[in-house]
Parts: C-alpha cells; structure tokens; sequence
C-alpha cells in the first residue's frame, strides 16, 4: 500500500532534530536496548522501615513452653476456660512474641506467615513479619 520509502521519510520527519538535520539512523534501534540509568531519590531523611521481615530461627524448647505457659496462664486467670486451643493460641503467641524479640521487629508487628517444627529439643521456626498497621487517619 505504501512504499518503503515513504514511511521512511515520514519517520524522519517525526523524529528530526530541530536543525534541519534529518537522519533516519538516529530514530533506528540497533542491538539491545540500554534502559536508562537508576538514580537514587533523597528521602525525608529517615530511613524506612522494611514491609516484611523474614526470619529462620531455633529456639529452644524450654524457653517457648515457659512464654505459652505464661499466656495460656494469664488467660485463665482473666477467666478463659481450661482447653487445647487455649494453649494452641498461647503457643503460637509465644512463637511470634519471642520471633518478634530475635529479629528486633518493630512493636505492634503483624504475623503473615509462620511455620514451625520440633527437632529434638529446638523448635525451627520460618516466620514472615509485616509492619505494625497504621491507624487510618481521617
């Protein structure tokens, strides 16, 4: 429909320097393309803080069963009922409390994701730690 030519010139008209200097080469992408370089952006001058902290910690047993004991404990005597999940819920408090402790976590920080094993007597825990919610401001 249209010749090769034609498309050429109209490509460098589009793309000619303002000097009169038409040259089609210039507006002709040869080889890779180079993305443009990053440069760094000046904050406020404090640092943020990271969105997720990501542990692989051991920590011994003894020391999560005395944490869980100490919340499943404390709920009772705010007058919870004696059951499993009462422990349950106290055991993985003490997990993330004690992980929150380890990696130096920001107070307030959010458990996304937790997974924890027994190995003799050391509990292996890979823990993900979001920031403390933000309250909305209105």
């Amino acid at each position: 429909m249209y010749a090769d030519h034609d498309v050429a010139s109209t490509l460098s008209e589009l793309y000619a320097p303002t000097t009169g200097t038409a040259d089609i080469n210039a507006t002709v992408a040869r080889g890779s393309f180079t993305p443009p370089r990053l440069e760094a952006v000046m904050t406020s001058g404090a640092q943020r803080a990271p969105q997720l902290t990501i542990a692989d910690l051991r920590l011994p047993v003894e020391l999560v069963r005395e944490r869980a004991d100490r919340y499943a404990r404390a709920a009772r005597e705010r007058g919870a009922q004696h059951s499993l999940r009462i422990w349950r819920v106290a055991f993985e408090q003490a997990l993330v409390a004690l992980a929150c402790e380890a990696t130096h976590a920001p107070s307030g920080a959010t458990c996304e994701a937790l997974f924890w094993q027994q190995e003799g007597d050391e509990y292996h825990i890979s823990i993900t730690l979001g920031r403390p919610r933000q309250p909305l401001l209105h």
